[in-house]
């Protein structure tokens, strides 16, 4: 450091908690991505754990007993909010105010008979 600057170590260093899950994270990824799976589905098991784990990582405590456990409540709770999600996005209609089409639509109301 020139020109005589103080700097202090620990605001220079990320937090103990925050190594702690960045480390649980990279060993224990995939399972995390397999217990998404199982919450989710394949499609969105990648993108729940990602959201899962930025948000621990921009908010995580000062210190960490069960890092592991924590992601993985993380995970279980980002699964939980992107299900209410989808489920609102299903009941209310889509962005722009339109209903969505309901489980049965004009084609797929069953005929009368002779198949009229």
């Amino acid at each position: 450091m020139s020109n005589g600057e103080v700097v202090d170590r620990e605001t220079t260093q990320a937090p103990k908690a925050t190594e702690d899950v960045a480390d649980a994270y990279r060993q224990h990824r995939i399972a995390l991505i397999r217990f998404a799976t199982v919450l989710v589905g394949p499609d969105d098991a990648h993108d729940v754990v990602s959201a899962a784990v930025v948000r621990v990582l921009g908010s995580a405590p000062t210190s960490l007993s069960h890092p592991r456990a924590y992601l993985y409540q993380a995970v279980a709770n980002q699964a939980r909010n992107f299900k209410r999600g989808r489920s609102q996005e299903t009941c209310s209609g889509d962005a722009e105010g339109r209903r969505s089409p309901g489980r049965f639509s004009a084609r797929a109301t069953p005929r009368g008979p002779g198949g009229r």
